[in-house]
């Protein structure tokens, strides 16, 4: 048998392994109105694109319109795109990339979109 080798506990070089655990986040829950933006659960770097989905809780309210306003950091993210859930028509967005402030707003709901499909407690707007 030879020396123990650097998996076995022996010798150089020495290895370091570090673990986090991944948060975990419940659905809004079903007695408040309000929205979760479900950011990236891991590291980014420039030049990385990031989709941030967007859901409202409507608790038996059917939100047929809505306007989203989102402050940020320009010297850090940029406005790259925003595309609305099918249910809805009509996006608009404003940015304005020196204060840092987006305005995304949506007119309606699409034609044979009922009220249905736009209320309870996850209504995916963006």
């Amino acid at each position: 048998m030879g020396e123990p080798s650097a998996a076995q506990g022996g010798g150089d070089p020495e290895l370091f392994v570090s673990l986090a655990v991944e948060p975990s986040f419940s659905p809004l829950p079903s007695t408040r109105v309000g929205l979760l933006a479900t950011l990236p659960h891991y590291a980014l770097v420039a030049g990385d694109v990031v989709s941030v989905p967007v859901v409202a809780a409507t608790v038996g309210r059917a939100l047929t319109t809505w306007t989203l306003e989102v402050a940020y950091d320009s010297r850090v993210l940029a406005f790259a795109s925003a595309s609305q859930s099918a249910a809805y028509l009509g996006l608009s967005t404003a940015d304005d990339a020196e204060q840092g402030r987006l305005v995304v707003s949506c007119a309606g709901l699409r034609s044979g979109v009922g009220t249905v499909a736009v209320t309870g407690p996850e209504v995916g707007l963006l």
